[in-house]
């Protein structure tokens, strides 16, 4: 099952590349509208959500710690700040039923 942001406009499906790398396809409405490539490996554990209070998709990912990316921007860019670091560790630890230690990155 896809990931569904809050408002039920957005989906997102996790794919691996060819080198082995995380990319993400969002869909709006079920049309396939963007797709990241993260950079982050698809060997190391990682997680992915929706953000609760608004449409940012947030990555946490054991290799390169935690991204974000915002429909504002038609996620497009990458965002910071503690509250998806927060976030992002709460998908992990959802997921792998452990903390994990938070990368100097997400400092």
């Amino acid at each position: 099952m896809e990931p569904i942001s809050k408002d039920g406009r957005y989906s997102v499906a996790t794919y691996k590349t060819e080198n082995g790398i995380i990319l993400l396809t969002i869909k709006e409405n079920g049309g396939k509208i963007q797709s990241i490539n993260t950079g982050a490996s698809v060997y190391q554990k990682f997680a992915v959500g929706w953000f609760k209070e608004e449409a940012t998709l947030v990555l946490y990912s054991s290799d390169i710690g935690v991204l974000a990316w915002s429909a504002k921007s038609n996620f497009k860019s990458e965002l910071g700040g503690a509250k998806y670091t927060t976030y992002g560790n709460e998908l992990y630890e959802a997921k792998y039923g452990k903390k994990h230690l938070t990368s100097e990155r997400d400092q």
